[in-house]
């Protein structure tokens, strides 16, 4: 754990590097301003501009995104022979702020990943009716005349309550009850959806969520309401429950402090199965340890944000004609890994990607 977060400083520290010294969130960030690639005359893009606008690395997730983003489109700008601008934003005023600066610029075409995707939907009508491309990924803006590239959020709930579902077939069949604690994200879209995947699909076979709590994909906002749930049901009948339930891997590890450090006298045995979003190698790493000590069964989607490498080329193979795109939801659905196939995902090509911007320390390799 240690490991990771110092790896995760890396991360916030190359971003905010940036910012030149900002203080205030409601100022955006950015990297990469007006870099083309040497000799970009006679190349595809050559005097086109493109702009990503991404919230700021607040967690493990959004802080490979964003490295993985300058990396690609670095690369992309070298073959294209366009310049490329990113711009990170801690919140929806400074990303408001930050994609109305962008539309002043001029540029070809902005990709945005959303902080919350319901804030920056008019200026992203804006940008488009300026007929500057616009692209989205990672987070849904939704109703918007622009392609959107991300994973299928009802879907991720609907495939963690399924193999909830199938984990606890045979004690559904007999009639025992089956509760779930889940832990999810904020009020975006993405959140929401989750969410609701999750809850209807397991509806249909009579399982349902005793609580929800929000955590602002935060570490220290999950482990916080794991522990005050706890010492909440010390003297409880909590047998009902038996499983946890979270929507990103960083929030999942601030569930583990929590339960790692505890010392009250709740039983946690009838907790089987812990469900997260992510397939983190910390996470990973952790299946064979709760598995023994806890007696909890781990398993995740492997949501990884090597994603932004297919949505950054999609969108300027779209810029230079060689791609048509639609306007709506390109979606694709993560998939579930648990003990049977962890060891087959952690030799893919997505898993070797994810990780090729660490060293074998665990430290950010530089470009």
């Amino acid at each position: 754990m240690k490991k990771f977060f110092a790896v995760i400083l890396l991360f916030v520290m190359l971003v905010s590097l940036a910012a030149c010294g900002q203080s205030k969130s409601s100022q955006p960030s950015s990297s990469n301003q007006g870099q083309a690639a040497p000799d970009a005359s006679g190349k595809k893009l050559a005097g086109k501009s493109v702009a990503i606008c991404t919230a700021t690395a607040t967690h493990g997730f959004n802080a490979e995104l964003i490295v993985h983003a300058q990396n690609t489109i670095k690369e992309l700008a070298k073959e294209y022979g366009f310049e490329a601008k990113i711009v990170t934003a801690q919140d929806s005023t400074a990303q408001v702020n930050a994609l109305e600066t962008l539309k002043a610029e001029g540029h070809d075409m902005i990709l945005v990943s959303a902080v919350i995707g319901e804030d920056i939907r008019a200026v992203c009508n804006d940008i488009i009716n300026s007929g500057t491309k616009l692209f989205i990924f990672s987070r849904v803006v939704g109703n918007i005349d622009c392609p959107e590239y991300l994973g299928d959020q009802y879907g991720m709930g609907a495939t963690q309550a399924n193999y909830l579902l199938d984990f606890f077939k045979d004690d559904i069949a007999a009639g025992k009850t089956i509760e779930v604690l889940e832990f999810y994200g904020d009020d975006s879209v993405n959140s929401q959806e989750r969410s609701k995947g999750l809850k209807e699909t397991l509806a249909t076979k009579g399982v349902k969520i005793n609580q929800q709590f929000r955590c602002e994909w935060n570490r220290q906002k999950a482990m916080e309401a794991m522990e005050n749930w706890l010492y909440s049901v010390e003297g409880k009948d909590i047998s009902n429950i038996r499983a946890i339930v979270t929507q990103d891997d960083e929030m999942s590890y601030g569930i583990m402090d929590a339960i790692e450090q505890y010392k009250g006298n709740v039983d946690l045995s009838n907790i089987d199965l812990f469900l997260s979003i992510g397939s983190q190698k910390n996470w990973l790493e952790k299946f064979d340890e709760y598995k023994e000590k806890y007696g909890m069964t781990l398993a995740g989607l492997d949501y990884a944000p090597t994603y932004v490498i297919d949505a950054i080329k999609m969108a300027v193979e779209w810029l230079a004609g060689e791609r048509e795109l639609k306007s709506g939801r390109i979606e694709f659905v993560p998939e579930i890994v648990d003990a049977s196939n962890k060891e087959q995902y952690m030799k893919s090509e997505t898993y070797m990607k994810r990780y090729a911007i660490f060293d074998e320390k665990g430290n950010l390799i530089k470009n």
